[in-house]
């Protein structure tokens, strides 16, 4: 597998703000989600979503470093999110209920 992409100097600050919305975000949003799972999968389909309008609006006449951003980044990034989400409709608890003994 190649890399999507190379930086070697002078990048353009879109550039970077695909990295930082897209994969850099991707350990915070799951931080989050290890304490508030809905906050957090929010948070990654929100910062997916972002990611890549970023580069679908610099990077409009290249659909292929669209779609294999998309393939590569994003849809696994909402994917975590959509089950963080799914994991914060039950409440979780540490403590097994007791009956009450009737």
């Amino acid at each position: 597998m190649g890399a999507i992409f190379v930086f070697r100097a002078d990048e353009p600050v879109w550039s970077w703000l695909f990295i930082l919305l897209g994969p850099g975000a991707t350990l915070l949003g799951v931080i989050v989600a290890a304490w508030r799972p809905r906050v957090g999968g929010w948070l990654l389909i929100a910062l997916a979503i972002a990611s890549t309008l970023v580069l679908s609006a610099v990077m409009a006449s290249s659909a292929e470093v669209v779609t294999a951003a998309l393939w590569r980044i994003a849809l696994p990034m909402a994917g975590l999110g959509l089950a963080f989400l799914l994991a914060g409709r039950h409440p979780r608890t540490l403590v097994p209920k007791v009956s009450n003994g009737a």
